[in-house]
């Protein structure tokens, strides 16, 4: 078996396979709108007049329960990419 390097162990498999990372989104985002709302935490979201799509309301709400990379560390903007 071939040795890895040292910072390879703080990878995560996600990080190390982006195509699983793809295939998960994409399995997340064809899942039912009302299944997608359940999971941004709210019911269907209004602006301006018109309804947001249940997809982009998910990454919304994915978004805003991560503190924004701005706030943070170079290293722990890094962990936070490769734990994603």
């Amino acid at each position: 078996m071939p040795k890895l390097p040292h910072n390879a162990k703080m990878r995560s498999v996600s990080a190390r396979r982006p195509y699983l990372r793809r295939g998960v989104l994409a399995l997340i985002l064809s899942l039912p709108p009302p299944v997608l709302r359940l999971l941004s935490g709210s019911g269907v979201t209004y602006l301006g007049g018109r309804t947001l799509d249940p997809r982009l309301q998910f990454l919304a709400a994915q978004g805003r329960a991560t503190p924004p990379m701005s706030t943070m560390t170079p290293e722990e903007a890094r962990r936070a990419e490769a734990g994603f």
